[in-house]
């Protein structure tokens, strides 16, 4: 659970982005090349728990295959998370280590391989493994918080207390809920019949054993009549006022102890979150505490994010451009070489609601905040609000390319047309752009509209704005549809 909050803190940002300029290496790092992954994917689902669960492994990165068996134009790439257990020897220019029946020596030029042999040893391969030529090690360790010790922590533990109690009364309330949560019969019961109440019957013996007591078939040694459930229980009429009077109760279970563990157990998992300050932020938080809650949240994040970003997938695409990518050198050598890649880091990590946002757009508005920042804010509630709508995105996207006053109300726009500061005419594109856009998104498709580039539409819509900046008198409108006094020809 904490995890799958990290991990959509972190990689359902819209707001990150990685990019690579040669189209081979951009569609094998987004194709399903990593243990059935995108490179994106195996780091959400793979690496960031092995960071969370193992700080002292290793991401590893490698050619899947040893150079004698390589035989496609550009290398397949195999991305290891090695376990501590698993790690013989870590040095600043050495990593050895076992994966499946095989070991691997990785030195800052070329990786060894060996395989395991009788009596659980292992044996160098003759032939090598690759020469990577690197100049460094292609390994990140996972980290997390450095302790005195000289190693990693796991970034849960602090609330490792918290956890292990909450471990204990959960187990407590599975206890409850499988054991004392259904109803249950209470019945008067008769003598069993066949031995009279004593839970024994004569046996005459077989085989050659002696006569003995021994328990009763029918009431299995309890001595007390037992009755299937399924089963219609008759009674004497004599018998009846038993019944009345409470012979057979269904009882129902006291159900104050399942709420008793439940709430207990609410409070425990609330308190680890508040310990990894990954607790949701409460609406009814004065202004000042959920800032710092926030603040908080967002540093907690922020921390693992970078990590996870910097010091791990940057490193591991460059690896990946190394081995896939050779240059040849003045003396004739040919070496790996690695290109320059846009990857931007998430920002947001999802902690503020749309309402939150909202609500700052609206005081920035208010506070006559300059159109810049009022720009970002959009765009952070846009990303917010239609997370999954693609068209809706895009549409926002064209405009605050394309339109300087949509950040602006009505009010400050005809102060603007009044004071000279835009012209008329950009009034006029500002309030038709976005039906315009719609009217595209419908003829072209949104197929189209979404893969479109800005140049693109912004070429159609300025083909169907164009009849509508030739008109020669116009009104302007304030917020309630009345005309004001700001009407003349458009500027050409």
């Amino acid at each position: 659970m904490l995890t799958d909050i990290l991990r959509g803190a972190i990689f359902q940002d819209s707001q990150y982005t990685l990019t690579l300029p040669d189209k081979d290496d951009n569609d094998y790092i987004w194709g399903n090349n990593f243990q059935g992954m995108n490179l994106i994917t195996y780091m959400s689902e793979v690496v960031l728990p092995g960071i969370i669960e193992d700080p002292n492994g290793y991401i590893v990165r490698m050619p899947s295959k040893p150079y004698f068996d390589q035989t496609a134009d550009r290398l397949e790439i195999m991305i290891l998370f090695v376990n501590s257990k698993n790690i013989v020897y870590d040095g600043p220019e050495d990593l050895v280590f076992k994966h499946g029946d095989w070991g691997y020596w990785l030195t800052p030029g070329a990786i060894f391989r060996f395989d395991k042999v009788d009596g659980g040893q292992y044996r160098v391969d003759p032939r090598g493994y690759f020469a990577t030529m690197l100049g460094h090690l292609p390994a990140s360790i996972a980290g997390g918080l450095w302790n005195n010790d000289g190693y990693y922590d796991s970034y849960y533990d602090k609330a490792i207390p918290t956890a292990n109690e909450y471990i204990s009364s959960f187990s407590a309330e599975q206890l409850v809920d499988k054991e004392a949560s259904h109803p249950y019969i209470t019945q008067i019961a008769d003598d069993c019949k066949e031995c009279h109440g004593s839970g024994e019957v004569n046996w005459p013996g077989e085989n050659g054993e002696p006569p003995r007591l021994r328990a009763c078939p029918k009431c299995k040694g309890e001595g007390l009549t037992s009755n299937n459930p399924a089963d219609r229980l008759k009674v004497p009429f004599s018998d009846w006022e038993k019944l009345k009077d409470g012979g057979t109760v269904l009882n129902n279970p006291d159900t104050n102890i399942n709420k008793y563990h439940n709430d207990k157990n609410g409070k425990i998992m609330s308190d680890i979150l508040r310990a990894l300050n990954l607790l949701n932020i409460d609406a009814a938080q004065s202004g000042n505490a959920k800032a710092i809650d926030q603040e908080k949240l967002y540093m907690f994040i922020s921390t693992v994010s970078n990590k996870l970003f910097d010091t791990i997938l940057f490193p591991t695409i460059s690896d990946i451009i190394a081995f896939r990518n050779v240059r040849a050198t003045g003396d004739g050598k040919t070496m790996p070489y690695v290109y320059d890649f846009t990857l931007i880091k998430p920002s947001q990590f999802q902690i503020k609601t749309a309402a939150d946002l909202l609500d700052e757009l609206i005081n920035s508005t208010k506070g006559n905040i300059p159109g810049f920042i009022r720009k970002r804010q959009i765009t952070e509630y846009v990303d917010k609000r239609f997370a999954g709508d693609d068209v809706f995105q895009k549409k926002t996207q064209v405009i605050e390319q394309l339109d300087d006053l949509f950040v602006y109300t009505e009010d400050e726009q005809l102060t603007m047309i009044t004071t000279g500061k835009v012209q008329k005419t950009d009034l006029i594109f500002s309030r038709n752009l976005p039906s315009i856009l719609d009217e595209i998104s419908r003829e072209k498709g949104t197929r189209y509209f979404k893969n479109a580039s800005i140049d693109d539409l912004k070429a159609l819509v300025d083909a169907k704005m164009k009849p509508l900046l030739v008109v020669k008198n116009f009104a302007v409108l304030d917020g309630n549809g009345n005309p004001t006094d700001v009407q003349n020809q458009p500027n050409n």
